[in-house]
């Protein structure tokens, strides 16, 4: 049984087979270019967004029982 998927058939039914994964050997091929961070700096960036998240998670916690605080007030009346 072969596997039909028309969209990609028709995608690459002008092309060569040797020219079928020219897509992924120029993907390969960038990403060897790019500058990668050294582990140190990976960690340091990695360790910022942790904190930084949990900083802003902290927040809208409090923002959020401030105005549930506040809602029973309003509905409530105290």
């Amino acid at each position: 049984m072969k596997l039909r998927l028309p969209a990609l058939q028709r995608a690459m039914g002008s092309q060569q087979k040797g020219e079928r994964f020219k897509f992924f050997k120029e993907t390969i091929s960038e990403l060897k270019k790019v500058s990668w961070p050294s582990r140190e700096e990976a960690t340091r960036l990695s360790t910022m967004v942790i904190v930084i998240s949990v900083v802003v998670g902290f927040f809208l916690g409090a923002v959020d029982q401030i105005f549930t605080w506040l809602a029973r007030i309003v509905m409530f009346r105290g």
